[in-house]
């Protein structure tokens, strides 16, 4: 049935924030961040070809755990990311996005872990440095990530604080805004999941009125929990998704915004 709408609609717009990736034109370049959140959103999910990425939806009925699929932990967090040359340097006028950094850790061996390594070695000064970070294979997101002995945003807070209070003010709100559970876990509801572990649904698509409805009002599974960079690498993730421990304390699931005191 037809309704009526204005183009300042925005409930058919998606997630409105940015990756924080590298496209394929990218591999040679080098990005400049800085970690503005603390807490770091994990959810365990399951991954179909086509399809992408659905939220394990354990402890209840799950008709990918049933199928035998394999499920593995996903990860989020908010960055800023500044706007600079090739090489990283800060650009002048200055400008940053604040981007949602969605990645898994691979075998035991991927991004997290290489994280997990650097906060062992940093502690609490990891959320006041800088790092460039570069991409070996944009294809698959391998990046490698260069701590600097300095925060650009630190520094500005040092030498012009008034700037850097508008900036925070910001990228606060910006953080705010942002619900990156959608893209680290997307819900979908068992008749959804059993169609796409079927094969009758082999992609997700908004234009599907059905399927987006159903999405949408699936009631999110009691599995995220937060973590740190600091909690130690997770276990390589069992065959069958059935055998993994889920994540608990759904109590946990909302993104705190926890900043550093010093930014």
């Amino acid at each position: 049935m037809a309704t009526e709408t204005n183009f300042g609609d925005d409930s058919s717009l998606g997630p409105r924030f940015e990756r924080f990736k590298f496209g394929e034109d990218e591999q040679n370049k080098k990005k400049r961040i800085v970690f503005i959140d603390k807490t770091l959103l994990r959810d365990r999910v399951h991954y179909k070809d086509g399809y992408g990425y659905m939220r394990c939806l354990q402890p209840d009925h799950c008709p990918a755990c049933a199928a035998g699929m394999s499920s593995s932990d996903r990860y989020g967090t908010k960055v800023l990311e500044y706007y600079t040359d090739l090489d990283g340097n800060v650009s002048k006028p200055f400008g940053y996005t604040v981007k949602a950094f969605v990645f898994g850790n691979g075998k035991g061996n991927g991004t997290f872990c290489v994280l997990n390594g650097i906060f062992k070695q940093l502690g609490e000064k990891m959320y006041v440095r800088d790092f460039i970070v570069s991409c070996s294979n944009p294809k698959f997101q391998q990046m490698t990530f260069l701590p600097l002995e300095s925060c650009f945003l630190a520094e500005m807070k040092q030498a012009r604080p008034n700037d850097f209070a508008e900036v925070k003010a910001d990228y606060v709100k910006k953080m705010s805004d942002m619900d990156i559970l959608k893209v680290v876990a997307p819900v979908v509801t068992v008749e959804i999941m059993q169609k796409v572990v079927d094969g009758e649904i082999v992609r997700r698509s908004t234009k599907n009125p059905q399927q987006a409805a159903a999405g949408a009002a699936a009631q999110p599974a009691p599995a995220t929990g937060q973590t740190s960079f600091g909690s130690g690498a997770p276990t390589a993730a069992p065959a069958v998704a059935t055998a993994a421990a889920a994540p608990k304390d759904d109590t946990q699931r909302k993104m705190m915004d926890d900043l550093s005191a010093d930014l």
